[in-house]
Formats: structure tokens, C-alpha cells, sequence
């Protein structure tokens, strides 16, 4: 499982690559380049940190209190 999953991603990235290279060769003057990291289903994303949840943060939850 873990090598079919390490081949998966390695060909995720080459296509990402692949991509990024395609739509920066055809993109307008004064457009930033696309990151190869956008395109690619496998980019892991950054952790939220985590914080005390607020009172507001429980009514939208759960509804006002008391009632």
C-alpha cells in the first residue's frame, strides 16, 4: 500500500509539473506564474492552528444559551 501510494503521488507531481509548465508557456504578460503545488491533489495543505473556542463560536453551534 505504501509504495502504490508513493508511486501515486510521484506521478501526481510530474503531471502537476507538466501542467505548470503548459500554463505558464501560454499565460498573458504582467500573470503570475501557477505553482505546480495548486494543481497537484496531493499538496498538503497547512495545519490549522488550534485556539479556545469563544462563546460566539458556541452559540453559532449550538444556539443561544439559556433557551
Amino acid at each position: 500500500m505504501a509504495a502504490r501510494d508513493a508511486r501515486l503521488e510521484s506521478d501526481w507531481w510530474h503531471t502537476a509539473h507538466q501542467m505548470a509548465l503548459f500554463a505558464n508557456a501560454n499565460r498573458g504578460h504582467g500573470k503570475p506564474a501557477i505553482d505546480a503545488a495548486k494543481l497537484n491533489p496531493f499538496t498538503k495543505s497547512k495545519p490549522v492552528p488550534a485556539r479556545q473556542a469563544t462563546q460566539a463560536d458556541l452559540e453559532e453551534l449550538f444556539g443561544p444559551a439559556g433557551g
